[in-house]
């Protein structure tokens, strides 16, 4: 197994696994954000000094290399300080014309970023929301009056990966908007906006070993034709991408928010992918002997919950979530239990909720033993 923690601030609180919440971030993040502050702080887009057209230069530099990384147009990928930003940027955006009669399209899975601002929207504008539930988009039915949908690449309480290109297919059939919450996707696996042909596609830095407080969204060239900024203030008065980001830019975030996706190209996402694969085969191999030994016992099953990629949720019966988190916390083990601020589909999982653990890239076969062998004791404690 290829070993990346070298590539990462040294872990000193213990156990992570907690990767879906956010990731560290990269020394070489860390080096590129100091070194542009280090040259001399300008603001971007004003001034004609040396300074101003620094850090212009390096924004735009940015902005490139993010929209390449997801095979975007960078004149179409808006700098937000958060996918948060960036769907109720989209959102907003995309539902201003709707009222009565009209319909959009969610899911079950759907992150309080992404439901949130529909479910506001919704009330304040009459159109009707219809929720997609387990596991049934293989039978989505569109219909004239769909004006949007709206879903997650991947969920960040399963792991589950959605046909986003069969979706936007489909939606596109009926001239509807598809707006895609990509913040679990981007560190793990290759994403192309192009090819998914999604109208906004929104993901943030810090889930893909990158600074925190900023985030992009990914507009189609129609999407960025519709969108209206919503955070009006300088520098926003002329048309084009400064339209959507008023006030003074986070170029120290952007530059880092560049060196991580270099970096992730870098390692390639074959190797990553290899990485967690085997990391998740672990998982696997220690739930497989946990479940028998649960089975003879006649306790039934102790975890429950399928897994995929680099998340997986799981129950202990008879222990409330919140409490497997703090007895793993408090033996030094990170993981995260609730609702994940996706209440939908936790609710629907289990009403109390369920414990996530993720994964990443620093994340080693020893972590993963470490966590059941702390589960144990949790399972000890029935």
């Amino acid at each position: 197994m290829d070993d990346f923690r070298h590539l990462f601030p040294e872990f000193t609180l213990g156990t992570y696994l907690d990767y879906a919440a956010t990731a560290p971030v990269f020394l070489s993040v860390l080096d590129a954000m100091r070194e542009y502050e280090m040259g001399g702080r300008g603001n971007p887009r004003r001034g004609l000094h040396a300074y101003a057209a620094r850090a212009s230069d390096e924004l735009e530099r940015s902005r490139a290399t993010v929209a390449g990384f997801v095979c975007a147009d960078p004149s179409n990928l808006i700098f937000t300080k958060s996918a948060t930003e960036g769907l109720n940027l989209a959102i907003e955006s995309f539902t201003k014309d709707l009222g009565p009669g009209d319909e959009v399209v969610h899911t079950i899975y759907d992150h309080n970023s992404a439901y949130l601002p529909l479910k506001r929207a919704a009330d304040a504008r009459g159109f009707a929301l219809v929720e997609l539930g387990l596991h049934n988009f293989t039978t989505l039915q569109l219909s004239p009056r769909t004006k949007l949908v709206v879903l997650p690449h991947v969920s960040n309480v399963t792991g589950e990966v959605f046909p986003v290109a069969e979706i936007v297919k489909m939606a596109h059939a009926v001239g509807a908007k598809v707006i895609v919450d990509g913040a679990q996707a981007v560190a793990h696996m290759p994403v192309n906006v192009a090819d998914l042909g999604a109208d906004a596609y929104a993901f943030s830095a810090h889930k893909m070993y990158g600074p925190m407080g900023i985030g992009a969204v990914a507009f189609s060239k129609a999407g960025f034709d519709a969108a209206t900024p919503f955070v009006v203030g300088g520098g926003m008065v002329e048309p084009g991408i400064a339209m959507f980001e008023a006030g003074t830019p986070n170029v120290t975030g952007a530059v880092g928010f560049a060196k991580a996706c270099e970096e992730l190209l870098k390692i390639g996402f074959s190797k990553i992918q290899e990485h967690e694969c085997e990391i998740m085969a672990r998982i696997v191999s220690t739930l497989s002997e946990s479940e028998e030994s649960a089975s003879h016992s006649g306790e039934g099953r102790i975890l429950r919950m399928a897994q995929d990629g680099s998340i997986f949720s799981f129950v202990v019966p008879g222990v409330h979530p919140h409490d497997v988190a703090q007895v793993l916390a408090d033996h030094g083990v990170a993981i995260r239990a609730g609702h994940h601020c996706a209440p939908h589909i936790s609710r629907t999982l289990d009403p109390a909720g369920v414990v996530r653990v993720s994964i990443g890239l620093p994340t080693t076969t020893e972590d993963i033993d470490q966590f059941f062998a702390t589960l144990k004791y949790v399972e000890s404690l029935r």
